[in-house]
């Protein structure tokens, strides 16, 4: 994503999507449910919708169901994070969250700073349009990794966690009240943080930074952040199944939202494709297979967790630890169980030996599979596809687990604050730098 856009086009299509769906509806209950989220009407005759913020303070409510997958690939290339509350207003794992942002800001950057560098010379970086043919006595045009040179060198540093929950903590905060202001009777709610970041103002002015300016208000001035609140979805009906799936992400270990948008369209191709020939059940959860040694890595939403001969495998590299994981390797210790830091033997054909599954993230934390979905020719089914039973069972390891995750999930969540933990460098050096 080129650093030179502006925060204005970066997040004004959410909105325009928002105001766009508002016009082409002149239904009163969808007026009233796309209205802005300051409206004193809290009825809650509709079924509850969802609610976006931003950090320049703007906030929109809208009807229908929320849509994660669709909601980031709306937006541009950003590092996101999905969080769920508890007990309402404690947000689960909030810290983990800020790290995870920030560690993923950090690989982006730098995965696009050595992709740019590796482009030939006068080509336009990806994503970028070529600037035209010059003329033969122009001077000849910079090289792509040198405008790009150019752009990082206006950025700060990469955001540390701090930086990052400083900025995001309190729009998930305030994501939440208008989520309730707007539906009182939303319960319990998933939170989705999208983070972008855009030139930073003291290098086009450096009058903008005044002295007293930490370095960390000059990183947090640089993100550019969004967050999206939605009821929480209950849990699938059982049974629940798993299928396999091609390659994993390009950079598991970073929260990238072209993935998410990648992994909505695979899951839909893998539906479509095998709905007509389908000979037994369609799967939940997508489970990547590693195409270079066959391992079963993680879901495309979640990370796995297999039993076999009572030992529990889980992939640790190639994978993106999410934080449901690291509470289920807890329990897992503290129910005595033999843990294995890998993929499970045997890759797709050793399934078969599985004696039971979990798949581990934010919505569903724990969650005990039913059954995988073995064979039918790849593109999710057809003939000669079967399904390996699994022990989903109450009295079950893979159930007993889960349970404890879920008891474990309290200690795990704190309340985020709606103000910031140090002084919002974004309100008050965006204003000095022109930029209200």
């Amino acid at each position: 994503m080129s650093t030179s856009l502006s925060r204005r086009a970066l997040v004004a299509p959410l909105f325009r999507g928002a105001a766009s769906r508002r016009s082409a509806s002149s239904s009163p209950a969808a007026s009233v449910a796309s209205a802005p989220v300051a409206s004193s009407d809290t009825s809650t005759a509709t079924p509850p919708g969802y609610v976006v913020v931003d950090h320049r303070g703007r906030h929109s409510a809208l009807p229908g169901r929320f849509s994660a997958d669709a909601w980031l690939a709306s937006l541009p290339r950003g590092a996101y994070v999905n969080a769920r509350t508890h007990g309402r207003d404690a947000v689960f794992q909030l810290a983990f969250h800020s790290r995870k942002l920030a560690e993923s800001i950090a690989r982006m950057r730098d995965a696009d700073a050595d992709a740019d560098d590796d482009a030939p010379s006068g080509e336009a970086p990806s994503g970028e349009a070529p600037s035209g043919t010059p003329s033969s006595s122009s001077p000849p045009p910079p090289s792509a990794s040198s405008r790009r040179a150019a752009e990082l060198a206006n950025l700060t540093p990469p955001p540390t966690p701090e930086d990052v929950a400083c900025v995001v903590e309190p729009l998930m905060a305030e994501a939440l009240a208008r989520l309730r202001e707007r539906w009182p009777s939303v319960e319990e709610a998933k939170l989705v943080a999208h983070v972008a970041w855009g030139a930073n103002p003291g290098a086009a002015s450096p009058a903008a930074f005044p002295p007293s300016v930490s370095d960390s208000e000059r990183r947090a001035a640089d993100l550019i952040a969004t967050c999206a609140a939605s009821p929480l979805d209950p849990p699938p009906p059982r049974p629940v199944y798993a299928a396999f799936d091609g390659a994993g992400r390009s950079d598991p270990a970073a929260k990238d939202s072209a993935w998410a948008a990648e992994r909505g369209k695979r899951f839909r191709s893998f539906v479509e494709a095998s709905e007509e020939k389908r000979a037994v059940v369609a799967p939940h959860e997508l489970l990547l297979v590693d195409e270079t040694t066959g391992d079963v890595l993680e879901g495309a939403s979640s990370n796995l967790v297999a039993f076999v001969d009572g030992v529990a495998y889980t992939a640790d590299e190639g994978v993106l630890r999410g934080s449901v994981r690291d509470v289920a390797l807890e329990a897992l210790e503290r129910e005595g169980v033999e843990i294995v830091l890998a993929p499970p033997p045997g890759g797709v054909p050793g399934a078969a030996r599985w004696e039971g599954a979990l798949i581990c993230s934010t919505s569903r934390l724990a969650l005990p599979l039913d059954g995988v979905i073995i064979g039918g020719g790849g593109e999710g089914a057809g003939e000669g596809e079967k399904v390996v039973p699994l022990d989903a069972s109450a009295s079950g390891l893979a159930a007993r687990i889960a349970r404890r995750v879920e008891a474990m999930v309290a200690g795990a969540s704190e309340v985020p604050s709606r103000k910031p933990r140090t002084r919002d460098a974004r309100a008050s050096f965006g204003r000095r730098a022109g930029r209200a």
